[in-house]
């Protein structure tokens, strides 16, 4: 065949190594360097986590705001949020309590809350914004939220009547809670972008799925998830509502369920943005669509944004691929369940720093080798 074969990238990050761009680029280099004939689009994505606000900013623009924050990595760093119009605003709690923010001299886990993305969404509210979108992703924190409740509102105290910082160190301290809302929540709209569905405890929660990916000790797992189940129970008496068994509640650590606290509706951040990025029309438009992310596992296909690309190229008939810096050995089944071909950039047995260093090289060879592959197919 001499036609050219139309390929679509989609794209999350590979975090702590590529940004979606930078992940599409480099695939799309190797491609176009093997010898196939190819027109390539790229679609960096996200699905809540970090990349989120480049996502909305090249699908609607908006207004870029940058203010120093002290991180829950433990130093000041330059964060922004995007503005649209005088009414609405979006945010990712990546910016600052980021897990690709952790340097060797950072707090642990248990000295980490979220209330630097309390501060954002303070000074977001401040600045006359009503409506507000909150990507959910890519924390480092394990806090329950409460970090940011503090930042807005809430105050926590022991049986002495002293009041508590929201370190997770410090939960076994706390048993009374106090709401002084700085805002009227009621008249806000605040949209939270997540695919994740963990509820906020037990065996599915914050602490049990996501806690040792930001280095929860095992002995710290179950002593933490049963303080802050026992701190909702509090808040949910406290708010009257339901909270602790909210599905997304377990997203960022418990960033969820804080911000059920304050009102919040879940979105999907993945459906979110692919209807702002007329992604389906893409993948019509297409031969064969590439997806991937950094990791790949049984996450992925509970609405993780290579899950969502794959049901819509099904839905169009189109054939999907996904590539990822790793496959989970036991979901490599499962995984092919829903994708036409499921492959690892890794080259062989290797450390994980070494990969995330090597990682625009390693997808630049995989496109060279599915490149050369497709072309034999066509000739």
């Amino acid at each position: 065949m001499s036609s050219k074969m139309r390929l679509l990238l989609v794209f999350d990050s590979l975090k702590g190594s590529l940004t979606a761009l930078q992940a599409c680029q480099s695939l799309k280099e190797g491609l176009e360097s093997s010898r196939l004939k190819c027109e390539i689009e790229m679609l960096p994505m996200a699905d809540g986590g970090e990349g989120t606000l480049d996502c909305l900013h090249e699908a609607r623009s908006g207004v870029w705001v940058t203010r120093p924050y002290a991180v829950a990595a433990g130093y000041e760093k330059s964060c922004r949020w995007l503005r649209f119009g005088s009414n609405e605003a979006a945010m990712e709690v990546a910016q600052t309590v980021g897990i690709t923010d952790l340097q060797k001299q950072s707090p642990s886990v248990m000295s980490r809350h979220s209330g630097a993305s309390g501060m954002m969404l303070r000074h977001i509210i401040e600045s006359g914004c009503r409506s507000i979108s909150i990507g959910l992703g890519g924390s480092c924190t394990t806090d329950g939220g409460l970090g940011l409740l503090v930042a807005l509102g809430l105050q926590c105290y022991d049986q002495n009547e002293q009041l508590v910082e929201p370190y997770p160190s410090n939960f076994a301290k706390i048993t009374r809670l106090k709401w002084q809302p700085l805002f009227k929540f009621d008249e806000l709209q605040l949209n939270l972008l997540n695919d994740v569905e963990n509820s906020l405890c037990g065996a599915n929660g914050a602490c049990v799925v996501y806690g040792p990916q930001k280095g929860l000790a095992k002995e710290h797992i179950q002593p933490l998830d049963d303080n802050i189940n026992r701190i909702y129970a509090l808040l949910e008496k406290l708010l009257d509502k339901s909270l602790i068994k909210q599905v997304g509640a377990g997203a960022a650590g418990g960033l969820g369920a804080a911000l059920f606290a304050l009102g919040a509706v879940a979105k999907s951040g993945a459906e979110v943005l692919i209807e702002l990025t007329q992604l389906e029309q893409k993948i019509s438009n297409s031969e064969l669509v590439i997806t991937g992310e950094g990791r790949s596992d049984a996450q992925t296909l509970a609405g993780k944004l290579p899950k969502r690309v794959a049901d819509l190229a099904r839905k169009m008939k189109r054939p999907v691929l996904l590539v990822s810096g790793g496959i989970d050995r036991d979901s490599h089944v499962q995984l092919c369940e829903y994708f036409d071909g499921v492959y690892s950039i890794s080259n062989g047995p290797n450390d994980l720093a070494t990969a995330m260093v090597q990682a625009p090289t390693l997808l630049k060879n995989f496109g060279l080798s599915i490149g050369h592959t497709l072309a034999a197919l066509r000739d």
